[in-house]
């Protein structure tokens, strides 16, 4: 795979003291760390707390007490599987994880399952904001989620991206104004997204593979 999910141990001591710095201008800061939670493989902040996403659940950090809350399958999540974490501009907050988008209003959760054509959980990777929808990237490809008709539904999904193997997983996304791009195992693939029905022509995709580039010294 080109590119790979990241493991990193949970330590967030780094980003805790550089956050808290202009705070305690002075004042000597000690490395702290919470190894008690996997793999972390996202970081966020809102809510002034440092969101920390992981195979071991939802965890919020308070930046001011170094206190930490942990959301997991128990509190309503549904799995603690999770990979990716987003806060919206209505301040509705969205996770994708194992098989599953969750929306999260005023500590209420609501679960969207994805299925693939075998009917298994299919794994999601990550996610991105787009006003009334979201787009999210799977292990088998990209799907748009309408926020709002029928209070949450997929309304499309996309498996053909130029001439990458078809249903890529997709690790990445990234919106510049209507362009869309997508990291893949493949490589990069980008597109307009003013129209998502012309998304589905795998013709309308241009692809960058990293064998197509040499790599530069910096």
């Amino acid at each position: 795979m080109i590119m790979k999910i990241m493991s990193i141990c949970f330590y967030v001591c780094v980003i805790a003291a550089i956050i808290l710095f202009p705070f305690s201008v002075g004042a000597q800061l000690d490395w702290l760390s919470y190894s008690s939670t996997a793999t972390v493989r996202y970081i966020d902040y809102f809510d002034d707390s440092l969101q920390v996403i992981s195979s071991g659940g939802w965890l919020k950090v308070d930046l001011f007490t170094l206190g930490m809350r942990k959301i997991t399958n128990n509190d309503g999540l549904g799995t603690n599987d999770l990979y990716c974490i987003l806060q919206d501009d209505d301040g509705t907050v969205w996770l994708v994880g194992d098989g599953r988008l969750v929306r999260e209003q005023e500590g209420v959760f609501k679960p969207y399952l994805f299925f693939d054509s075998e009917n298994e959980l299919v794994p999601l990777y990550c996610i991105t904001d787009d006003g009334d929808q979201l787009w999210i990237g799977t292990s088998g490809g990209l799907t748009l989620f309408s926020k709002f008709i029928d209070d949450g539904q997929i309304e499309d999904s996309y498996f053909r991206f130029g001439d990458f193997n078809p249903q890529p997983p997709v690790f990445s996304v990234q919106l510049q104004g209507d362009t869309i791009w997508i990291a893949t195992s493949d490589g990069v693939a980008v597109s307009d997204k003013s129209n998502p029905d012309l998304l589905k022509s795998f013709a309308n995709w241009s692809v960058f593979r990293p064998s197509r580039f040499g790599v530069a010294a910096l």
